[in-house]
This record gives C-alpha cells, sequence and structure tokens, in this order.
C-alpha cells in the first residue's frame, strides 16, 4: 500500500507536530493535556499516525516513561 506523505494529515496532526517540535521532547500524557484529549487512547493512535509517516519518533527514556521527538521531515 502506497502513502502519500501529506494526504492524511489533518489539523490536529499539524497542531501537535508543531507543539512536538516546540518543545523537543513530549510525552503523550502532556499532549493529552495541553489540547485537553478525552483520553490517552486517543493521543496515541495520533502519534502512532505521525510515526508511520515518519514526522515523529518514539523514544524511551526510563522504564515506563516514552517521549515523541519531532524528526528532519518533520521540521521540512
Amino acid at each position: 500500500m502506497v502513502m502519500l506523505k501529506y494526504t492524511s494529515l489533518k489539523e490536529k496532526d499539524l497542531e501537535y507536530l508543531s507543539f512536538i517540535l516546540r518543545n523537543g521532547m513530549v510525552a503523550a500524557k502532556q499532549i493529552m493535556l495541553k489540547f485537553r484529549e478525552p483520553n490517552i487512547h486517543r493521543v496515541y493512535r495520533r502519534l502512532r499516525k505521525l510515526e508511520g509517516q515518519k514526522f515523529v519518533k518514539h523514544e524511551r527514556i526510563a522504564h515506563k516513561v516514552g517521549v515523541y521527538l519531532g524528526t528532519i521531515e518533520a521540521g521540512n
């Protein structure tokens, strides 16, 4: 399945992305609080989509703490 790079980015995806790029390193919970999302699952779903399109990278910095970082592609 071929996915065009910018086709499925919604406005909320772009807001998440610019928030991540501005802050450098962001936890999913910070995003949930910032955008007043009703639950963490919605945040993770959107982050997985951005990760799949190579706009964010997920890294574990501690046993239970994962953070999201913007990629070079996202900066462009």
